[in-house]
């Protein structure tokens, strides 16, 4: 599903609506399924789990509109100031790299 995390997705990208991003990532066996506010960049929850899908769970129990957000799609700065392919903000010019729209 596009609107959920799963085993296979989780590393490639993020759950995203207009106020919150929300993931999983791992460390050394643990994974920690967080939310942020991507606007401010303050975390709403937080957790660590020793099981994948225990936090996987976590985050896809979250009531919100996600849609799937591959990370490796916003791509980097090209040649002549442009962000790569996706749902970026042109901002290489400004700041010298890509950010998702908000």
């Amino acid at each position: 599903m596009l609107n959920q995390l799963t085993s296979e997705n989780y590393q490639k990208g993020f759950l995203l609506d207009d106020e919150w991003m929300a993931g999983v990532s791992e460390d050394s066996g643990q994974f920690a399924a967080f939310v942020m506010n991507h606007a401010t960049g303050e975390y709403v929850g937080y957790q660590n789990f020793s099981d994948l899908n225990m936090a996987l769970s976590s985050i896809n129990a979250i009531a919100r509109t996600w849609r799937f957000e591959a990370s490796s799609e916003c791509g980097g700065c090209e040649e002549g100031g442009g962000c790569g392919k996706g749902a970026c903000k042109q901002s290489c010019q400004t700041t010298g790299t890509c950010e998702l729209e908000s």
